[in-house]
């Protein structure tokens, strides 16, 4: 029995279509460790179905609708087609079909919610609350987007009160939710397919923040667009900032893979705290881990401690490997600002050179961002850009990574930057550019993270790298 609901109210079994995904596999994965009976289908193997079936969950590879068996329930993710053969099945025999963000919705009515929103961030700040929560025996149920580190998965059942979900805006199912605690971390434009202008995604965090109850809390990051949302709510304010805020950071010293602030909390001084991630840009994620957990409960030295042990969720600036001196990394980061971010982050380490290695991810993404990437990529040493992830939408005519490289050199002639389409080019390149002491930073939200592996083979002399999973599952 779970605190605030029963898990045997759930329609059983729960099929999911697409159950390898990020999110799909979180949500099927606690509902199983709760005792709820789940099923689910996906094209092919990934580590997430891999993991599930490892756990006991009937996976079945390929969609058939011989496959939903008896299920009572289907769970489908934006990423489903229409046609998908399960999901007519589905709706032809009267199955209930609910999207991913709704079964959310279900597993956070057992529990007090805790949803970290906004355009960046959103991974490593909810990692970073489930740890804090967990560290200080809380037992939390969490449902993020990447892995976390110190607990080897991306989601979890505990027995505690709170669950901690990252909220995806992409297609405005976030509305479904009904958290106690909502961190809205910054406002950008970004999901093109879905929203023609900022004006729109502000309007659904209005409704978003709305619903927050009035004993709950919704935090803020000053200076990211977010302060119209003060007056949409009835919850509590919390901002935090550098320098300004109700909780207030102030930076001792930051560099790729450290930090450490003193941290205040409406003037008065709290303490120290010391990061095992680097990056301006973790220190505000702390931050906002700091102001949710404080409506927990949890004491300020206790969020402190735990976050000093936190070692960050997977693909956030993860180191692969060191081969001959040449140090590889890898990093999620798909959007112009979070590129820049990273680019900026590993310069405060003291390598030879940063080469940036970025995968554009999404035609529509690549098309209305491209001048924007390829801005930001000018911010390392040297660039080199594959062709495009398309991921769930279909190739557009035009939309290659070319574009981003044409729009880095009209930002800076002559480069340096090369335009590598295919994955084992740039491998054999890196292979014979980098030297010791440079950092090769791989970024994107695909499968761009295999040239990193496959690099650190190439220069081990160890032979192939992992096989990549289908860039679809990058977002």
């Amino acid at each position: 029995m779970t605190p605030h609901g029963d898990e045997s109210s759930f329609p059983q079994p729960v099929h999911f279509i697409g159950i390898g995904g990020t999110g799909m596999s979180g949500i099927a994965l606690v509902l199983h460790q709760l005792g709820v009976r789940v099923q689910g289908s996906d094209l092919k193997e990934y580590r997430y179905t891999r993991a599930l079936a490892g756990a006991g969950v009937p996976v079945t590879i390929g969609h058939h609708e011989d496959n939903l068996g008896d299920a009572a329930v289907v769970v489908v993710s934006s990423a489903i087609p229409r046609h998908n053969p399960e999901l007519r099945a589905a709706e032809q025999r009267g199955i209930p079909v609910l999207r991913r963000a709704e079964m959310l919705a279900r597993l956070m009515a057992m529990r007090r919610g805790i949803s970290v929103a906004g355009t960046h961030g959103k991974t490593t700040t909810s990692s970073m609350v489930s740890h804090v929560l967990y560290c200080c025996g809380l037992e939390p149920t969490y449902v993020i987007g990447g892995e976390l580190n110190d607990m080897g998965s991306n989601a979890g059942a505990g027995q505690g009160e709170w669950l901690v979900a990252e909220t995806d805006e992409s297609d405005g199912s976030l509305l479904y939710l009904r958290p106690e605690v909502a961190a809205v971390m910054n406002l950008e434009m970004d999901h093109h397919a879905n929203y023609k202008t900022l004006d729109e995604i502000r309007d659904v965090f209005r409704r978003f923040v709305a619903l927050l109850p009035e004993h709950g809390r919704l935090v803020l990051v000053e200076g990211d667009d977010t302060a119209f949302l003060r007056a949409e709510t009835r919850a509590k304010v919390v901002t935090v900032g550098l320098g300004a805020g109700d909780w207030q950071a102030e930076i001792a010293r930051v560099d790729a893979v450290s930090a450490e602030f003193a941290v205040r909390r409406d003037g008065e001084e709290l303490g120290a705290v010391r990061l095992k991630v680097g990056g301006e840009h973790n220190v505000i994620d702390a931050l906002v881990c700091l102001a949710c957990v404080d409506h927990c409960g949890v004491a300020f030295a206790e969020a402190a401690r735990c976050l000093g042990e936190f070692s960050g969720a997977a693909r956030r600036f993860d180191e692969i490997g060191r081969p001959r001196g040449v140090l590889v990394y890898d990093d999620y980061s798909h959007h112009p600002t979070e590129v820049a971010a990273a680019i900026k982050s590993a310069k405060l380490g003291e390598y030879k050179r940063v080469i940036a290695v970025f995968q554009p991810h999404l035609y529509s993404r690549t098309r209305y961002f491209q001048r924007e990437l390829g801005e930001a990529l000018t911010l390392a040493d040297e660039a080199v850009v594959t062709d495009v992830c398309g991921a769930r939408e279909e190739p557009e005519p035009g939309i290659t990574g070319k574009l981003v490289v044409d729009a880095y050199l009209h930002a800076r002639p002559g480069g340096p930057v090369f335009y590598m389409p295919r994955k084992s080019d740039a491998v054999r390149f890196l292979a014979r550019h980098a030297e010791p002491g440079d950092l090769v930073l791989t970024l994107g939200c695909g499968d761009v993270y295999t040239i990193a592996d496959d690099l650190v083979a190439e220069l081990s002399d160890g032979g192939a790298g992992r096989q990549g999973d289908a860039c679809a599952r990058g977002e």
